[in-house]
């Protein structure tokens, strides 16, 4: 009997840490950006760092910052904002297997995800939807809910993820530096590797900064003690940044390229489980795996330009933005004793998303009425393109499926053009108050890629490509309120919408017609809270900050896949493979604290939710109603450390603990199943000399799930990996 077991680990490095570590809060909030309610700014010790209390845009944000990227060590941007309340990782330790669910909304859709402005999307089933090497970020922005009149669709949340720069590295004086760095994790013998050079001219305004990264990992251990099959990937990354400052101009660009090409499920989210005791060696047993697996190449790249004009004139502050991202799988099966089906992929596929944006915006400052008053308008055009093709053998003699050559039905390929404009007034009242109605409108056209075989294009059925409009408007309100110099109550509210997408209008069968009659799905989003902020609480210059909400979105005529109960909500002849449903709601709560001084750090973050659809997905009239499978557990996190200035040593203990999750309606349409409860523990430290002979080295070292727990994700079919040890070491030359 063949049976993966996990490779032995260094008790006594487990020990120093167990000996070295306090407790520490991990969740949302420090700040970097927050004001202690005197004069000065304090820059709290990150643990997420809460967006600004006396502004009505970033009051509800939460933003994990350069040096948190660094001592978390995660492996992709999911891993990161899975420490944040109301967010959760979806899927796999596969780094190619993973997404975001931010209040239950958990497709490709609902959270839209941006790198310098580009926005980075993958949909395809069972797959991860963004491809980011975590190395190249200086920042992460989370914007939950779709409350700015910015924003299109995107209903759980916006993640804005801003690059590095040179000026980040340099120091006071310097020119140019070098940068590198190693890191290691012992589950799956993970290496990461990366080099950087970057320079500025303060004469001419100008810097520059070149990096890239190499990581690779064989399969991970799982805490089940089993091996996670086809989660080995080597992944190569690039990037650049430059950008010049000429008096009121400013001009930016950045490019980002990712590669992989290696042996990946065809659904990276699956669990692929292959028994050990069905194979006697490890050739049968990989030979098993070849037969499930697809040697897939995936290439992901984006290039984003922004121009910014800001004069002497309070009305003229002008940001113009234009970006490309393009994300290419191919698929290749290497088993040549099987043939594969056309909905798994043929022999052999390709799939290209690209998508092309450009973006205006002013923001001008004026008094209006004696109030201080900023319009900000703005002009969006997206346009996104999907290039699909399958080559299935089995087919060749088939005419009606093009012999072979064609694209699969559940993935079709199409245009998806947006025109937006876009307008928000804030007004600040002078004592604090401020209030933002803001107003979009889009106008959505979608374009089909008619099929090349015929069997699913097929007018008798109902498979019409041709184009669709969609269009409608936006309406926000936020407000900021403080009763107190130390206490302030906020509110947003938002009617949004989205349009049905190329796959949810265009997805055929050869008995189910295109989905041309669908409206645009709504949300009617609310969410009320308040903050708070002190200091020398417990501890001369130490800070104390909370934040609490509450929200609940209420979505309607969302877009599903129709079933034969909810057959009558399409008055026609025709069957299509999606319609307007009666819609659903989700609402929960989440509540933060942090605290920070000279020596200590803590914080405790917690998120609870539910939802119900109206009926069932399968029957909107059904008696009971199901429940919403994409709500997550409810989450406590909690972090305590210790810091010894003196010595630039940072460690600490965090705690995550999860309720079990049985809200859940068993049914052939759900996603996820119940789970128990669980808690897993990490420690860290770090040491980052300031001056001195080791100034400008950073060391780091950390243990993921110290006790070896053993655990299931709720949004996971697999185990949770196993205890994992991180270490790294940079230096700055």
């Amino acid at each position: 009997m063949l049976r993966v077991t996990r490779r032995s680990k260094d008790k006594a490095f487990c020990a120093f840490f167990l000996s070295a570590l306090f407790v520490s809060f991990s969740l949302h909030a420090n700040a970097a950006g927050t004001r202690k309610l005197v004069e000065e700014e304090v820059l709290l010790d990150p643990i997420i760092v809460l967006g600004e209390s006396d502004d009505v845009e970033t009051v509800a944000t939460s933003e994990v910052d350069e040096e948190l990227l660094d001592r978390l060590q995660a492996t992709t941007v999911p891993e990161i904002l899975d420490g944040i309340p109301g967010t959760d990782l979806a899927g796999t330790a596969r780094a190619q297997g993973q997404s975001v669910n931010i209040w239950g909304f958990a497709d490709q859709e609902d959270v839209k995800f941006l790198l310098d402005g580009a926005q980075k999307e993958f949909e395809k089933y069972r797959q991860g939807t963004v491809f980011i090497e975590p190395q190249l970020l200086k920042t992460i922005s989370l914007e939950k809910g779709s409350y700015s009149a910015e924003s299109f669709g995107a209903f759980g949340g916006t993640v804005n993820m801003t690059t590095k720069t040179a000026s980040d590295l340099l120091k006071s004086g310097q020119n140019i530096g070098f940068f590198s760095k190693l890191g290691f994790a012992s589950n799956g013998n993970e290496f990461a590797k990366t080099v950087a050079a970057y320079g500025r001219s303060e004469k001419y305004g100008a810097e520059l900064i070149v990096s890239a990264t190499h990581r690779k990992n064989d399969n991970y251990q799982l805490s089940d003690d089993r091996e996670l099959p086809l989660s080995a990937i080597t992944q190569p990354t690039g990037f650049f940044k430059g950008s010049l400052e000429r008096g009121s101009h400013f001009f930016e660009i950045t490019g980002a390229a990712y590669y992989s090409n290696d042996l990946q499920p065809w659904a990276a989210k699956g669990t692929y489980k292959v028994l050990s005791d069905t194979y006697p060696d490890r050739k049968s047993y990989e030979e098993a795996i070849s037969r499930k697996s697809t040697k897939r190449e995936l290439k992901d790249r984006s290039l984003a330009f922004k121009y910014e004009f800001n004069p002497d004139n309070e009305l003229i502050n002008t940001t113009f933005e234009s970006n490309y991202s393009n994300t290419n799988q191919h698929d290749l099966r290497t088993n040549i004793n099987r043939t594969y089906d056309l909905l798994l992929g043929g022999k052999e596929s390709w799939l290209d998303y690209t998508n092309y944006k450009a973006s205006f915006k002013n923001a001008a400052e004026f008094d209006l009425f004696r109030l201080e008053a900023k319009l900000e308008t703005g002009l969006q055009f997206s346009n996104h393109m999907r290039d699909v093709m399958v080559h299935a053998p089995k087919y060749k003699d088939q005419e009606d499926y093009n012999h072979g050559w064609l694209q699969a039905p559940t993935q079709p390929g199409g245009k998806q053009t947006i025109y937006s404009a876009w307008s928000a007034l804030t007004m600040n009242f002078g004592n604090g108050l401020q209030l933002r109605p803001g107003l979009r409108f889009d106008y959505i056209l979608t374009e089909g890629d008619p099929n090349l075989g015929s069997r699913y294009n097929n007018p008798t059925v109902g498979h019409d490509y041709s184009s669709v409009e969609h269009s409608g408007l936006s309406p926000s309100f936020n407000v900021l309120l403080p009763l107190s110099n130390n206490f302030r109550v906020f509110g947003d509210w938002a009617y949004k919408l989205r349009a049905p997408l190329i796959d949810e209008i265009y997805d055929t069968g050869t008995r189910r017609a295109t989905s041309d009659q669908l409206t645009v799905e709504r949300v009617n989003s609310k969410r009320l809270g308040f903050t708070t902020s002190h200091s020398s609480v417990i501890q001369p210059e130490d800070t104390i900050k909370t934040r609490f909400s509450i929200f609940r979105n209420d979505v309607s005529n969302n877009i599903h896949r129709l079933y034969k109960d909810n057959r009558w909500l399409v008055p026609s002849d025709d069957y299509p493979t999606y319609a307007n449903l009666k819609g659903y709601y989700t609402q929960g709560i989440e509540a933060e604290i942090y605290y920070d001084s000279d020596n200590f750090i803590g914080s405790l973050a917690f998120s609870a939710g539910e939802g119900k659809f109206n009926g069932t997905a399968r029957n909107v009239n059904f008696e009971t109603d199901q429940y919403v499978s994409e709500i997550a557990p409810t989450k406590l996190i909690a972090t305590l450390g210790y810091k010894i200035p003196d010595q630039d040593v940072t460690f600490g203990w965090k705690g995550s603990f999860y309720s079990g999750q049985d809200r859940i309606t068993r049914s052939a349409d759900n996603k996820y199943s119940a789970t128990k409860g669980y808690s897993l523990f990490d420690i860290f430290v770090s040491w980052t000399p300031t001056e001195g002979r080791f100034e400008d080295l950073e060391a780091r070292a950390s243990v993921g799930n110290l006790l070896d727990r053993k655990y299931r994700n709720h949004f996971s079919d697999t185990y949770g990996k196993s205890r994992n040890y991180k270490a790294s070491l940079s230096y700055k030359f």
